[in-house]
């Protein structure tokens, strides 16, 4: 996959490279205006006025990737390296530094006191809904490591069944009742599987690692990101079936201490080491850029959908939320370059509104501040074959 970064101010430039049938290509578009503008894909015409795709078919999928990130209600406590669960409407903030038993509930817009955890912990794993929450493992008080497991039922934590092995830096999936504790501290491979009252062995990650991000079910779980040996930060990306583990897509940015929500098939990746602002959405099989965070951050944690998520705390934003809108839908338009019909529906996202088209160009607006949108052909592209245009102010 290739990225481009262009401007709706940019003068014509050509597709600087060839683009391989089902290749994806993502173009983050700038818009540094006002007021929106035009971003325009089209064929190129030859000193004759015919279009280079005039005798050859060729369809292409254009899709508006990226939500928006607004504020939310500040935390109560100051928060990083806590654990997260629930919805962006109903979700749950446990743990965290400096070894704290605090946990706070989110109702949309406030957080509000719920009960103390029985042990103050923090780097430890997480899952579940508000109402039903499980923490595991994870540093308690003189940062020695624990193995103890905590189950919340809306009001109050009670104990629950020891991890096999304790370590902090590990991850969690699933629900109270059929989760995932993930990685942790060594790096490590280990994987874990609770059942509402003790923990099993699961199946080994094929990359060791901490300090990852989690997403999914106990049999449809999702790795990504990390440290690996050495403190490498990872951008591998791995799929649980509830008893091994197989590679997926790479993150296109390899990174540690980041969030994770969704599911397997629809997850995302917020934030991380260095104290990044990129978000990226997973769809069963690769990444691809959403929108950026408000501010910076690593060891946040996070809540919710790709559709409706939150994150909340991190080292530099202890009190920080922050709300994540996905696009009313993805924008998907099959354009065919010749003289024929244009095929295929569309829904715009965030940061794209009204489209132009003809028989050979899509051009979509563009809102200040920008978006992205990723254009996959169905065949083979040769460079120069496709023209990149930005409109500038202009929106005729």
């Amino acid at each position: 996959m290739a990225t481009y970064n262009v401007s709706v101010t940019q003068s014509i430039e050509l597709q600087p490279a060839d683009i391989d049938a089902g290749v994806s290509t993502t173009y983050i578009i700038d818009n540094p205006l006002s007021g929106s503008s035009y971003f325009v894909l089209e064929a190129v015409s030859d000193s004759d006025g015919a279009y280079d795709f005039s005798s050859t078919t060729t369809s292409c999928v254009i899709a508006g990737v990226g939500g928006a990130w607004s504020a939310g209600g500040a935390l109560i406590n100051e928060t990083q390296q806590a654990a997260g669960a629930g919805t962006q409407n109903a979700a749950l903030s446990f743990g965290g530094g400096y070894v704290s038993n605090s946990t706070e509930e989110y109702n949309g817009s406030s957080w509000s006191a719920g009960g103390d955890m029985i042990t103050g912990k923090q780097n430890l794993a997480g899952t579940g809904t508000q109402n039903a929450a499980l923490a595991a493992g994870g540093f308690v008080a003189g940062f020695n490591v624990t193995s103890c497991t905590e189950e919340y039922n809306g009001t109050s934590w009670s104990a629950g069944g020891f991890l096999i092995t304790a370590r902090p830096n590990s991850k969690g999936a699933g629900t109270q009742n059929a989760a995932l504790a993930i990685g942790g501290y060594g790096p490590t491979t280990c994987t874990e599987e609770y059942n509402g009252s003790s923990w099993s062995s699961g199946g080994a990650l094929i990359n060791a690692k901490q300090n990852s991000a989690a997403a999914g079910t106990q049999n449809a779980g999702l790795s990504f990101g990390g440290t690996g040996a050495g403190f490498a930060l990872l951008s591998c990306t791995e799929e649980y079936n509830g008893s091994s583990w197989s590679s997926a897509g790479a993150l296109i940015t390899g990174r540690s201490d980041l969030a994770g929500v969704g599911t397997q098939n629809a997850a995302l990746a917020i934030g991380g080491y260095q104290n990044l602002t990129c978000t990226e959405e997973y769809n069963g099989s690769s990444w691809s850029a959403g929108g950026a965070l408000i501010t910076p951050n690593q060891r946040n944690s996070g809540a919710g959908s790709t559709t409706a998520a939150l994150t909340f705390g991190g080292s530099y934003n202890e009190y920080c939320t922050e709300e994540y809108t996905a696009s009313p839908g993805i924008t998907t338009i099959t354009k065919t370059f010749n003289y024929s019909n244009m095929e295929g529906t569309y829904t715009l996202g965030s940061g794209l509104s009204g489209l132009v088209q003809n028989n050979f160009k899509i051009g979509v607006v563009v809102a200040p501040g920008g978006g992205n949108l990723t254009f996959v052909p169905t065949n083979n592209i040769p460079a120069s074959t496709l023209r990149l245009r930005g409109m500038g102010a202009n929106n005729s």
